[in-house]
């Protein structure tokens, strides 16, 4: 197999993973903290104090979870807390 054809396997590969993730614990609900402009655990966090953890795979109460999902497939919960960049 040459170098060019691992490399083309590979990025067929990864886009193939990459749609896979995205399309994981999709939630329909326009009101679910994963589908808000502000960032997820803020939304939930400003809305509900029991509740200030933003999860993708949760349906009850927009998402919002009392404790801060680690198992949640492809789940990051560090770009759920990023900031926008200020220069966008």
């Amino acid at each position: 197999m040459t170098a060019s054809l691992r490399l083309h396997l590979g990025i067929c590969v990864a886009l193939l993973a990459a749609a896979a993730a995205v399309s994981a614990c999709a939630i329909d609900n326009p009101d679910h903290c994963a589908n808000q402009d502000t960032p997820g655990n803020d939304w939930c966090g400003a809305r509900y104090s029991a509740r200030p953890f933003c999860s993708p795979c949760e349906a009850e109460n927009n998402g919002c979870v009392q404790y801060e999902p680690f198992t949640c497939g492809d789940y990051d919960p560090d770009e759920q807390n990023s900031a926008p960049d200020a220069s966008e």
